[in-house]
């Protein structure tokens, strides 16, 4: 069984194209609306939050957890190692796509301040290209 964890509406964007993908999986999505915004949260509240979430998704049968939460996909390296080796943070796929269509070289991320003040987007980027990054309230808008 296939876990997918976000703080808010992204979880069911990422549940749709996966069912695109793989029709059959079995999926099991925890939106964690009680503790968003992700982005507000200190580092190790929010550590606590995610691993806390990735251990409820695996007890109840995951066997991977795809975090589809760019704020939370920025500290899965802090994760306790059970934690850690069961999770696939979505930024590093989501940069290497977006590296890959990109026609002028640059890429705007628009995010939660706590992506960018993690400087998830920008260091995965690197010199590849010339990352414009945005942030603002984006949670508020949505």
């Amino acid at each position: 069984m296939i876990g997918l964890l976000d703080s808010g509406m992204g979880g069911e964007n990422t549940l749709a194209e996966l069912r695109k993908i793989a029709p059959l999986a079995d999926v099991i999505l925890l939106k964690d609306g009680k503790n968003a915004p992700y982005g507000t949260k200190g580092r190790d509240e929010l550590v606590r939050i995610v691993a806390e979430n990735i251990r409820t998704l695996t007890e109840r049968g995951a066997d991977s957890v795809l975090i589809a939460c760019c704020t939370a996909s920025c500290i899965c390296d802090m994760l306790p190692a059970r934690e850690r080796n069961a999770s696939y943070p979505i930024i590093e796929d989501t940069a290497e796509a977006a590296m890959r269509v990109t026609e002028n070289g640059r890429i705007a991320v628009i995010a939660t301040e706590g992506t960018v003040n993690r400087r998830a987007f920008s260091s995965r980027l690197g010199g590849a290209c010339g990352a414009e990054i945005q942030a603002g309230e984006l949670v508020e808008l949505i």
